[in-house]
């Protein structure tokens, strides 16, 4: 359990049938280093303190003291349940199972005779160190079954697919699994929309160790979902199941267009959502102006002479040509204008004149409300995107912009304070998109509003983390505060992950004893001189060497080694198409293009590469710097981040100095922020090259990125009195939850006295809230010890995790995971082997008798995987003959594997715990058969069974 998530509290607005008593801490992953309780000091700076503040050894005692949970929110907002997991927050970043207790994987239907899901179906995605293929799903961003064909299984940190019987002739479900780590009643809430409005839909459901719990399927169009929260008790050691079918509203099995949005949370207490006072799908009604209290208008802001919005007298409905057409609100008499105003998708007007769409709703009672938005574009295809306004009588409490492409979208809360009936809340769709630009191609956008008498249970309110409040010390006077975590470690060099999970808002850096290790949303200021800048130094015209920059592509397809190198640049020539380099200008493969900040690699998409096609080829995109000083303290700024983040599975930036790799970082497919760091760069002389390289991942799918450096001799820094330079994320929740793998930087940590020292940031010193939370964990992994198991020719045999897991320890205390066995499914002897539920299939090779083994792997929480191996012995058959000898003795022949040492064992009655040894162990020889004697047998009956030595059996 998050043990920073520990606190009690509760809304009025929310009913509350039972809460446990959470003891922090359950199944926690290693040691925590700093955690809920943990102390903190805490300084509101005046001025600049240069950087001495963030080591161990800095004098913090005339700091404020205070416990772990830093912000305040000036405008309270009610609340509902303590986060015990979350899909998103909790997603591993580096594809490692049973990371957080989150485990993914599908269900193959098809080859289910009973066709019925059971918590033993469930098999874990294949994860391995081999590239991404057959025995690693894992495609460096997501869970993909390789390689570019069917099944279509896919799990990502939110995007999910499932594969349908047109595809490959199976039907799969797909899993996020969650492993319980407390006990009690506890309130499941499951998010699925679909992420385009295309197909025949989808189905979520939701199952506890095997038993179905929840089940609903939305339409192919239904890109708002659902929301539901689903109350239930679990146990320690319980599996909870969040699925996705392909079974769409129609009952069809077919997969098309089944790309989803999937989030779970697991929340503390038996929770009941309070009801709606008003939602803008079901107030829809007929669509008639007043109806449910709500009206559908537009306002010409090009006719507006100060251009501001006021409700009074600029929200029109009454215009002769806005007609209502059956399904929307339209403006006629022809196209353009282009605005409408329908029941989900609506349409500004732009850039001349400039038309927001609006939908009004008047409140019909006094109080505070919180209103759920969710606003997303509904065309993909083209445009510059589109920004949502949401006004409490013409001021603005919000504004989300989405990119043109962006269907997955916001889904945010708004709190309306003060509210009054009679009061208007309006939501209004404004043509200007992410360039600032008011025009209104593919404009088509989707939202659907739901407005709540106060909070519901995933209400992102910061009060139930903030421990200690600084509103007073921060509100109108700075928007950082300095925070120093003190932490003490026994004995560092017997760690071995380190993990540290945040809850921000709206930014930080982090310094682990000095050391920068992390930042979010912060400014960089450059004390120095900037000697190259690829924004600045852009030639537009496309004139090679220009400032020292030339531009090209590394073609690792035709580089026998595959390594980049200092002569693997090939220098663009003739494919300048005016504004950027593109080496196919029509459209089609290569897409290898390099603008003045954006830029797209190439990439086979698992295909065979052709070497005289190029557009089967990976391409990597490059920027040369050619050094033009000489230099042992040039510092190099590099960002990062995608702009098409509805698919594909990432790209790696790089930085080679003389053909020398010095940097290396991956960024997620749908990572629209991306990264923004420093790098130390070794000397250079005049003319050496500074190679900035961005390569695809196993895919090029929605590769379009941004990305630039800056070269520079100096010192970056953040200034003490820095504003966050964005709101959290540019969709995301008021409270950020992150969780950064610092395992790295493990050679950091003194034995004795550490420091986490951190700037965290508000977007301005006016700003109504800030949080910061940290939990760090430093785990030991688990250790698998290697277990032996027996079977006849030709019969298969299952081992249950609890057996092989018996000898298995975790110097922790933490509870281990059974999660893969053989990537590849094959034993080392041609059998087979299979991980299903939390038991271990296992088949010989027909007619083989001999030695075989598999491996199996486990983890704890940290997802930090271990191996061992079941060596399984295939014996000829069952017991050969027994006989009694002229003394007494019984002698039990046996056929066996050579090499293998077999013990015998008698009881006196049946069934029976007691099986007594009365001979062996004793080694199978080239004949291939064991004699084992009972020299003392009971006079009235006896019960033999032969046993494989040594003496911890996984199945015997």
């Amino acid at each position: 359990m998050k043990a920073s998530l520990v606190r009690s509290g509760l809304g009025r607005g929310l009913t509350v049938v039972s809460l446990a008593v959470w003891l922090p801490c359950i199944g926690a992953a290693g040691t925590l280093l700093i955690s809920n309780g943990s102390p903190v000091k805490i300084l509101v700076p005046t001025t600049d303190l240069g950087t001495g503040w963030r080591a161990p050894s800095f004098d913090d005692s005339g700091w404020q003291e205070g416990t772990n949970g830093v912000g305040f929110e000036a405008v309270p907002v009610e609340f509902g349940g303590v986060v015990i997991a979350d899909s998103e927050a909790d997603w591993s970043i580096a594809g490692r199972q049973g990371e957080n207790n989150w485990i993914y994987g599908f269900y193959d239907q098809t080859a289910d005779l009973e066709r019925t899901y059971t918590a033993d179906k469930f098999q874990p995605f294949r994860r391995s160190d081999e590239p991404w293929g057959p025995a690693n799903f894992w495609d460096g961003s997501a869970w993909n079954w390789y390689a570019g064909d069917p099944p279509w299984d896919y799990i990502g940190q939110t995007a999910i697919h499932p594969n349908g019987t047109n595809s490959a002739g199976v039907e799969h479900w797909v899993i996020r699994r969650w492993r319980s780590t407390v006990a009690g009643p506890v309130t499941l809430q499951f998010h699925l929309r679909k992420a385009n409005e295309w197909g025949n839909g989808v189905t979520g459901k939701i199952f506890k160790n095997g038993v179905e719990l929840f089940s609903r399927a939305i339409a192919g169009w239904d890109q708002t979902g659902f929301t539901v929260l689903i109350p239930t008790t679990v146990a320690v050691g319980d599996y909870v199941d969040f699925v996705q079918t392909p079974v769409g509203a129609d009952g069809d099995g077919n997969d098309g267009f089944d790309g989803s949005y999937m989030i779970a949370r697991v929340l503390a207490g038996t929770l009941v959502e309070p009801v709606a006072v008003a939602d803008t799908l079901t107030g829809w009604g007929s669509g008639a102006q007043g109806e449910n209290n709500w009206y559908y208008g537009f306002w010409n802001k090009s006719a507006d002479p100060d251009g501001a919005y006021n409700p009074t007298t600029d929200f029109d409905n009454t215009d002769p040509n806005w007609t209502f057409a059956g399904w929307a609100w339209v403006l006629g008499p022809g196209d353009p204008p282009w605005d409408f105003v329908g029941q989900t998708d609506w349409h500004p007007n732009g850039p001349d004149p400039i038309h927001w769409a609006i939908k009004r709703w008047v409140a019909t009672a006094d109080g505070d409300y919180s209103c759920r938005v969710q606003f997303a574009k509904q065309n993909p295809w083209c445009g510059n995107g589109t920004t949502l306004h949401v006004l409490h009588n013409g001021v603005e409490k919000a504004q989300f912009t989405v990119a043109f492409n962006d269907t997955k979208g916001v889904d945010s809360f708004v709190v309306l304070t003060g509210v009054l009936a009679g009061d208007l809340i309006e939501f209004a769709l404004d043509p200007t998109g992410t360039d600032g630009q008011p025009g209104d191609a593919c404009d088509g956008s989707r939202l659907v509003a739901t407005i709540y008498p106060s909070a519901v249970p995933w209400m992102p309110s910061l009060r139930p983390l903030i421990n200690t409040d600084m509103q007073s010390q921060m509100l109108g006077a700075n928007a950082s505060v300095y925070l120093r975590f003190p932490f003490t470690v026994e004995n560092p060099d017997a760690l071995e992950t380190l993990r540290l999970k945040l809850n921000w808002n709206d930014g930080y850096v982090l310094y682990l004893n000095g050391v920068l290790v992390d930042k979010k949303n912060t400014p960089t200021v450059i004390e120095g001189s900037t000697v190259a800048d690829s924004l600045a130094d852009w030639s537009p015209t496309g004139e090679q060497g220009y400032r020292g920059w030339v531009y090209g592509y590394y073609d690792r397809s035709l580089d026998p080694d595959g390594t980049y190198g200092l002569g693997d640049l090939t220098l663009f020539s003739s494919y300048w198409n005016g504004s950027g380099w593109d080496l196919l200008p029509t459209a089609g493969a290569p897409w290898t293009e390099l603008y003045q900040e954006t830029a797209h690699p190439n990439s086979p998409n698992g295909g065979p590469v052709n070497p005289d096609d190029p557009a089967t080829h990976e391409h990597w995109v490059v920027r040369r710097w050619n050094s033009t000083v000489d230099s042992a303290t040039l510092e190099c700024r590099f960002k990062f981040r995608k702009t098409n983040p509805n698919c594909g599975d990432g790209v790696t930036g790089y930085i080679f100095v003389n053909g020398v790799m010095v940097y290396s970082n991956t960024i997620a497919y749908n990572d629209s922020v991306g990264r923004d760091d420093v790098v130390d760069l070794p000397e250079v002389l005049v003319g050496d090259p500074v190679d900035i390289v961005i390569a695809p991942g196993n895919t090029d799918w929605c590769d379009g990125h941004a990305f630039s450096v800056t070269i520079f001799e100096g010192t970056p820094s953040v200034p003490w009195d820095a504003a966050a330079t964005a709101r959290r994320t540019a969709t995301g929740p008021t409270r950020v939850p992150t969780s950064l793998d610092l395992t790295e930087f493990l050679p950091l940590l003194n034995r004795g006295r550490n420091v986490l020292a951190v700037q965290a940031l508000n977007v301005s010193k006016d700003d109504g809230d800030v949080l910061f939370v940290a939990e760090l964990e430093a785990n030991r992994k688990p250790v698998a010890a290697d277990d032996t198991a027996v079977t006849l020719r030709d019969v298969p045999t299952q081992v249950g995790a609890e057996l092989l897991l018996a000898n298995d320890t975790d110097p922790d205390g933490d509870t281990a995971m059974l999660v893969g066995v053989t990537p590849s499914g094959l034993t080392t002897a041609g059998g087979q082997v299979q991980l299903l539920g939390q038991t271990v299939h296992y088949t010989p090779p027909a007619g083989y008798t001999g030695l075989d083994s598999f491996t199996y792997t486990i983890t704890d929480a940290s997802g930090t995987p271990v191996q061992a191996t079941v060596n399984v012995a295939v014996a000829p058959g069952q017991i050969q003959s027994i006989r009694k000898t002229a003394e007494g003795s019984y002698v039990v022949v046996i056929p066996g594997v050579a090499g293998v040492n077999y013990t015998l064992q008698r009881a006196t009655e049946l069934p029976t715990t007691t099986w007594v040894a009365v001979d062996g162990p004793k080694q199978v020889g080239a004949e291939g058969v064991v004699e084992l004697v009972d020299t003392e047998p009971p006079s009235a009956q006896a019960f033999y069974r032969v046993m494989m030595a040594p003496a911890h059996p996984a199945r015997q």
